[in-house]
Formats: structure tokens, C-alpha cells, sequence
């Protein structure tokens, strides 16, 4: 299965990319796309804990966790590859400022010299500067200017991800400590019994609904729950968390860190793509907007106007 394609990667872009070179890059995004399904089972698998603490119904937790686990996927993908660009690379320069592809069509005297171009003229010219683009830059090289990730940016993204790491993850451990919540749940609900029968806690929290049972903990409180699994863990608990929490970074860790990724050609690929379509659609409309000019200097609007059905 091409799984890099769930993120959105295009490999007709590297259609002059060696195929040794593009399976490595497809092998590679599709290694990042597993993670994010990985870190998408564990966010369902957290759902459904928490759903079945508040619902105590296997259908509501399974439905509402999927629903979950693919928004969060959805979401995650969108921070880790819109990140992905060739800032950090020579070619960067031209992908900041993609005027620097065509400065020399910025000028009034080119503008009569675009609109007399048929398309067939403005893909080659396109092409060939794409081409002599690649050719300038062909391997990785640093980019002395200005870098556009601000630190703002890095900043919501690892805010994002780790919010959502570290809800998560109390999920996840309350699933595999399950059985040790259970048993200071029933050894607290079995003291209520004997010493204070009456309890608030005992009749509302540690005793099922009427008509309902547990499902995996035994109690309808999930803060109950939780604050038995951070006494029970103590410190473990912040270890427990970091690790879950470079879980859930790892790829967007990869996406800044990989020299494959940054330096790799579907990042330079990608930048040539987008700088050409820049170009192209500059030279259109610079040639459109000459046509439309010659209309309004050669034709008589205001009659044009007056005759149609509009104005009738």
C-alpha cells in the first residue's frame, strides 16, 4: 500500500528524481505515516477508556473514538507536513521571495513581449527555469537568509501536540494499570461498606447505577480514577508522560531533525513545484491583464453596456 499518499505526498512531482532515490523518499514518508496511525490507534484506545468510564456503553466509546482518533490524525498530519519545505536549503531563497525565479519579467517592457506568448511559449520558459533551478541547487546546500518558521509557529505546533500527547497518555496508563486502579477502587469501596455505609462517595461513585454494571473500572467517577492512578504511580507518573509525549513528537521531531527529509528531493521537488506554478500563473496573468487593457482602450464600453440585456 502507498501509504506516504494518506499525507498528502505527490510523487508525480519527482518525475526526473532517479527511482532509487524516489522509493527511498516514498519509503520514508510512508515510515511517518505509520507513526501517525500508530499514535491514532493509541489515541482511540484513550477514547475508549475515558468514554467507558463516562458512558459505561461499548457503543458509544468505540463510535465517538474513532470519530476522535481520525480527527486527531487528521489534524496531527496538517501540523507535521505543513511543516515540510526547503527553508533551510539553498533553494529555500527562491521559495521565500518566488519573484527571484522572474524578476527580469517584472518590468513594464516585458509586459507586451508576455501577452504576445502562446501557452506553449510560457510552459517552456516555465520548464526550462525550473530545470536550471535544479540544475544551480542540485544537492543540499544552507540558506543564509532569513528563515520563515518563526518560533511562534514551532511553538503552537509543539503546544498542539503535546496537549494532546499528554491528555492521551492518562488514557493509556489507566489501561495498562487497570487492574491495580481496580483493586484500590474495591478495597476503598469495601471500607466505606464497613465503616461508613451512609458515604456520598460509596452510593454515587463506587456503586453502579441502577439497571447499569462497570465495565472496566469500577467506579462512574473518571477524576476518582485519575487521582487513584497518580497516587498509585507518583514520580512514574512524569516518566510515563515523557515517554508517551516523545512518542507522540517523534514525527515531527523526524520532519525537522531527518538530513533525509530536509536535504531529501522531494523537499526540493516540491519547492521547484511550487515556485513554477508561482511563475506560470504570474506570466497568465500579466498576459490577461494586457488583453483586457487592449478591450478597454479599443472598444466602447459605455455602448457595450447600454446594448446589453442587463441595462435593458
Amino acid at each position: 500500500m502507498s501509504w506516504y499518499k494518506l499525507v498528502g505526498i505527490d510523487d508525480g512531482i519527482m518525475k526526473k528524481v532517479t527511482d532509487e532515490d524516489k522509493n527511498r523518499q516514498k519509503f520514508i514518508f510512508s515510515m511517518l505515516v505509520i507513526m501517525m496511525i500508530m499514535i491514532a490507534l493509541f489515541v482511540l484506545i484513550s477514547s475508549i477508556i475515558y468514554l467507558l468510564i463516562i458512558f459505561h456503553s461499548w457503543t458509544v466509546a468505540i463510535c465517538t473514538g474513532l470519530f476522535l482518533s481520525l480527527v486527531i490524525f487528521n489534524l496531527y498530519r496538517f501540523l507535521t507536513i505543513s511543516a515540510i519545505n526547503a527553508e533551510k536549503s539553498g533553494i529555500g531563497q527562491y521559495q521565500i521571495k518566488h519573484e527571484k525565479q522572474y524578476h527580469d519579467f517584472i518590468d513594464n517592457f516585458k509586459i507586451n513581449e508576455i501577452a504576445q506568448m502562446p501557452e506553449e511559449a510560457i510552459r517552456k520558459i516555465v520548464n526550462d527555469r525550473k530545470d536550471e533551478l535544479r540544475e544551480k541547487f542540485p544537492e543540499y546546500y544552507a540558506n543564509k537568509y532569513k528563515i520563515t518558521t518563526s518560533i511562534l509557529t514551532m511553538a503552537i505546533r509543539l503546544s498542539f501536540l503535546s496537549i494532546i500527547a499528554l491528555v492521551f497518555s492518562t488514557g493509556l496508563e489507566l489501561f495498562i494499570f487497570k487492574s491495580q486502579v481496580n483493586e484500590v477502587l474495591d478495597a476503598t469501596a469495601n471500607t466505606l461498606r464497613q465503616e461508613v455505609p451512609d458515604s456520598w462517595i460509596l452510593k454515587n461513585m463506587l456503586t453502579p447505577q441502577e439497571g447499569k454494571e462497570f465495565t472496566l473500572f469500577h467506579c462512574n467517577s473518571l477524576l476518582l480514577i485519575i487521582n487513584v492512578l497518580h497516587a498509585g504511580l507518583g514520580y512514574w507518573k512524569l516518566i510515563l508522560d515523557l515517554i508517551f509525549l516523545t512518542i507522540f513528537l517523534l514525527p515531527l521531531i523526524l520532519i525537522f531533525k531527518s538530513k533525509e527529509i530536509q536535504k531529501g528531493y522531494y523537499v526540493r521537488e516540491l519547492a521547484l513545484h511550487e515556485i513554477s506554478i508561482s511563475f506560470y500563473h504570474y506570466l497568465k496573468t500579466q498576459k490577461r491583464c494586457v488583453e483586457i487593457l487592449k478591450q478597454v482602450t479599443t472598444e466602447d464600453l459605455v455602448e457595450r453596456f447600454k446594448k446589453s440585456a442587463k441595462y435593458a
